[in-house]
């Protein structure tokens, strides 16, 4: 039985999040042993928008 890590990665940007996904998804899938669930979180240019 294979040990699988399981990781979740947020993609936040103060724009669509497109460019920071795709950068994000590119380095995460050298990680071929870890299982990430990827969120990306757009438009957060404030603290109370990152907060929330």
């Amino acid at each position: 039985m294979d040990f699988v890590m399981k990781r979740t990665a947020f993609f936040i940007s103060d724009g669509t999040g497109i460019t920071a996904e795709s950068l994000g998804r590119s380095l995460l899938a050298q990680f071929s042993d870890v299982e990430i669930d990827m969120q990306t979180k757009p438009y957060i240019d404030t603290l109370e928008k990152l907060r929330r």
